[in-house]
C-alpha cells in the first residue's frame, strides 16, 4: 500500500468467485467420489497410506526372513556334506533363533495389517450422504451452515 500498485501485483478475488470455485471443486470431487467404487478406492488407499510405516516394515521382516532361510537352507547343505565346522553350527543355531524371533514379530504385525473392510452400508450410507451435499452444492445453498452440518456429519461417519 505504500509503495503503489506498480510494487504488488496482488489481485483481488471476489467472494462470489472464490465461493463458485470452491463449490464446483467440491461437487466434482464429490461426484468423482459417488461414481463406481471410487469411494471404496479412496478409503483403501488412505488406510495403505497410514500404514505405510508398517507395510514397510512388515515388507522388510519378510525380506530378511526369506534372507535367513537360503542362509539357514546354504548352512545345513555345508554340514550335512561335511564342509562344516563346530563354527557352523554356533552360527546355524543362532541364525534359526534369530529366524524364530523375526517370524513371531511378522507375524504380529501381520495380524495388525489385515486388509481394510468396507462393508457394503456403510459406503451405500456415505454415497447418500454425498449426493444430498452435492444436491445443496446444486441448489447453491445461501446458508453455510447446512453445507458445514452436511460435511461436518459425513466427516464422522467416515472417521
Amino acid at each position: 500500500m505504500r509503495k503503489g500498485e506498480e510494487f504488488c501485483s496482488y489481485v483481488g478475488w471476489r467472494k462470489e468467485r472464490v465461493e463458485e470455485v470452491v463449490t464446483n471443486k467440491l461437487r466434482t470431487t464429490l461426484l468423482r467420489l459417488s461414481m463406481d467404487n471410487q469411494l471404496e478406492e479412496e478409503i483403501r488407499m488412505y488406510y495403505n497410506e497410514k500404514n505405510k510405516h508398517l507395510i514397510a516394515l512388515a515388507s522388510s521382516l519378510a525380506a530378511e526372513i526369506a534372507f535367513l532361510e537360503k542362509r539357514v537352507d546354504a548352512i545345513k547343505d555345508d554340514i550335512q556334506a561335511g564342509k562344516g565346522k563346530a563354527v557352523h553350527q554356533e552360527m546355524l543355531d543362532e541364525m534359526q533363533t534369530e529366524l524364530v524371533v523375526k517370524n513371531v514379530e511378522h507375524k504380529a504385525l501381520s495380524i495388525g495389517l489385515n486388509e481394510v473392510d468396507v462393508p457394503e452400508e456403510f459406503i451405500v450410507s456415505v454415497k447418500y450422504d454425498i449426493q444430498t451435499l452435492i444436491g445443496l452444492l446444486d441448489a447453491e445453498v445461501q446458508n453455510p451452515q447446512i453445507l458445514h452440518h452436511g460435511f461436518a456429519s459425513l466427516y464422522l461417519r467416515c472417521r
